[in-house]
């Protein structure tokens, strides 16, 4: 086995690998026969990676890279999009449920996870949808949860509604909470990070802009401020991830192929830079080592870039990687494989 910096999900003829991405070279690791893939994540501790995809009612696979055994789920949810191991409260304590953001169906789903593996759903929650005038006419439709993170409770970002949901888990069992934030109508909350000071910042993918949200206010900005092809139907901001080593928060702009770089000002938020992601259609962020990598899908390459003060001034490394639709750091139990 490489020493892997990173673990990424390819889509690849008609199946979905898993490489291991290391500096000096890359190997696949995991093969799982679906066709779409959406999210990735990985234990902490077991060597065992998770895959959703779109196939029967959303499906996650479980993957050990030491013996090959695998597990599968279906019934999900629809369209599984963003996954997150959580323990029965929904902390960080050894994992015992794997949860799944669903967009197609407005649901989030805790999958019960058995020696690592995933076993059933144990529980879900449903959104509803509350129409809005002004709210996109195609993608808010509906209830559409992207992102699931940790605040106290658990917070999930909804597209389709313009709203933040609270969510706890107790005993492997999810209650909904109701609305943790109303957002602006038509953004379409899609991510969210927390920077050095505690502050939420959200990627608004239908509205070109990045929020962070004070106690009682929201700072806005645009994410990118690089002219649009008449063509473009948005920028369709992506993830969003805080960089601890310079202090700043990225975004990825999938249309215009490049980051924004952000950091706190006196109205909240200050741009400092835009970039080229290096490659393109930037789906997603993951950070090791000193490292900051961009998954970039239409391009079939993963950018890393070197941190330190003024990173975004230098250009990335690039390595091959066939339709990189998904990306973690890898965790320490790869150099053992």
């Amino acid at each position: 086995m490489i020493e892997a910096a990173f673990l990424v999900a390819s889509q690849n003829e008609g199946r979905v690998e898993v490489i291991a991405l290391g500096f000096d070279a890359s190997e696949r690791v995991a093969t799982v026969d679906r066709d779409a893939a959406n999210a990735l994540a990985v234990h902490p501790r077991l060597p065992i990676v998770y895959v959703a995809t779109y196939n029967d009612g959303g499906a996650v696979t479980s993957v050990d890279l030491r013996s090959g055994d695998s597990s599968e789920v279906t019934g999900v949810g629809e369209v599984p999009c963003f996954l997150l191991l959580a323990d029965d409260d929904g902390g960080e304590e050894e994992p015992t449920i794997l949860l799944s953001a669903n967009y197609g169906d407005g649901t989030l789903a805790a999958i019960r996870l058995q020696d690592g593996h995933v076993v059933k759903v144990a529980s879900r929650v449903s959104f509803g949808f509350d129409a809005q005038p002004g709210a996109h006419p195609h993608r808010q439709d509906g209830s559409h949860p992207h992102w699931v993170g940790r605040n106290g409770d658990l917070l999930v970002t909804d597209l389709g509604n313009d709203m933040i949901h609270e969510v706890a888990m107790h005993a492997g069992k999810l209650v909904n909470r109701g609305v943790h934030r109303r957002l602006p109508v038509g953004s379409g909350p899609r991510h969210m990070c927390r920077d050095s000071t505690g502050g939420l910042w959200v990627s608004h993918e239908l509205s070109n802009s990045v929020s962070r949200l004070g106690p009682d206010a929201i700072a806005i900005s645009s994410s990118s401020n690089r002219w649009l092809p008449d063509t473009a139907v948005g920028n369709h901001v992506g993830d969003i991830a805080f960089e601890p080593e310079s202090d700043v928060v990225v975004t990825a702009n999938r249309d215009l192929n490049s980051l924004g770089i952000f950091t706190r000002g006196r109205d909240g938020i200050e741009p400092v830079a835009e970039i080229d992601c290096g490659g393109k259609w930037p789906v997603q962020f993951a950070q090791q080592d000193g490292t900051f990598a961009v998954a970039n899908r239409d391009s079939h390459n993963v950018a890393v870039f070197d941190v330190g003060p003024s990173w975004w001034e230098n250009s990335p490394e690039l390595f091959d990687v066939v339709n990189p639709v998904a990306i973690v750091a890898a965790p320490l139990w790869t150099e053992d494989l």
